[in-house]
């Protein structure tokens, strides 16, 4: 079967002209529900926690649009939606292909109120010691990649499933982009099933057949 699905990639050249390796950040759930078929042993307790959440924080908020963003995730990790949605611009603009795809939200969203709504459902209620970590930013005119890692414990609903207890740690990609110093536009990349292999239940419906 064809599948499709984005992806964002951070590729590193030490000294400038030589390949030392990358990561990629996409939605592996997109790609099953494409597939249609689960991979056996999907809930293996091997999968719960990736290693990439031990990467080393490389960035730096010395560079004003760093600093803006992290003031963004400082204010969701501080569950200060109105101090974290202040800091974008009336238009602001969210893509998230993988929720979006799993139904949790239509994509891409606009304006500020249905970036609250995102945050109330993932942030506040589902995981609610949210910890979102910048591991290092790539910073290009008024453009930021950032490689980061989220963080939490399974408490509240989540897709239909009642909190289990379980500690969570996400690999995330994300570009922001920004207009006259204010948060304008974001385009996340995470895996939906790295989350549900880690609480240990597929959700209803989740994947087909």
């Amino acid at each position: 079967r064809p599948v499709a699905a984005s992806f964002l990639r951070f590729a590193e050249f030490p000294g400038g002209n030589k390949y030392k390796g990358f990561t990629i950040y996409w939605d592996l759930a997109t790609i099953i529900r494409q597939i249609g078929v689960v991979p056996e042993g999907f809930l293996s307790e091997k999968a719960s926690i990736p290693a990439s959440h031990q990467l080393e924080v490389k960035t730096t908020s010395k560079q004003p649009l760093a600093k803006s963003l992290q003031d963004v995730l400082d204010a969701v990790n501080d569950h200060d939606l109105e101090h974290a949605t202040s800091i974008q611009t009336d238009d602001f603009v969210s893509e998230d292909e993988a929720a979006a795809a799993a139904g949790l939200h239509p994509s891409p969203l606009f304006g500020r109120e249905a970036y609250k709504t995102f945050c109330v459902s993932i942030f506040m209620l589902a995981f609610p010691d949210v910890k979102l970590t910048v591991v290092r930013n790539v910073i290009e005119g008024n453009t930021v990649a950032t490689e980061g890692i989220f963080e939490g414990t399974h408490k509240g609903d989540f897709m239909g499933i009642p909190g289990t207890g379980k500690r969570i740690a996400v690999p995330f990609g994300q570009v922001s982009e920004f207009k006259d110093g204010k948060y304008d536009k974001l385009r996340l990349y995470w895996d939906l099933a790295t989350i549900v292999r880690q609480i240990g239940v597929v959700p209803e419906g989740f994947f087909p057949g």
